[in-house]
């Protein structure tokens, strides 16, 4: 037997849309100005080519992998909400190691920014 699914309605398609043009116009950024920027740092043009593809590649595979695991997840929290968490714990951690790394290049300017932070 065949399960019909109803029809979403518009706005939550139009919702949807804006999302993923979001991320597209973010990966469009990033594919024009990833390159140049990141050959003004030093790194040659291959190499430079090299992270862009990479990081969009290993995108790929974390959604899927991402995506399988939490489909298959039975805590009690749900099944998105530890991946949530664990994500944001991450990005928060990158961020810092990011920041610890530039912060000599960034001097006394550094402690304004967390300041007015």
């Amino acid at each position: 037997m065949v399960e019909v699914i109803e029809d979403r309605p518009f706005w939550r398609k139009a919702l949807y849309l804006t999302i993923l043009a979001g991320r597209e116009s973010v990966w469009a950024a990033i594919g024009t100005n990833g390159i140049p920027w990141l050959t003004n740092l030093g790194f040659s043009e291959s190499r430079a080519a090299s992270f862009t593809f990479i990081s969009g590649f290993s995108a790929i595979i974390l959604v899927i992998l991402v995506s399988y695991f939490s489909d298959r997840c039975t805590l009690s929290v749900g099944r998105r909400r530890p991946f949530i968490l664990a994500y944001g714990i991450f990005m928060v951690l990158v961020a810092l190691g990011v920041f610890l790394a530039y912060f000599d290049e960034i001097g006394e300017n550094a402690a304004m920014v967390v300041y007015f932070a």
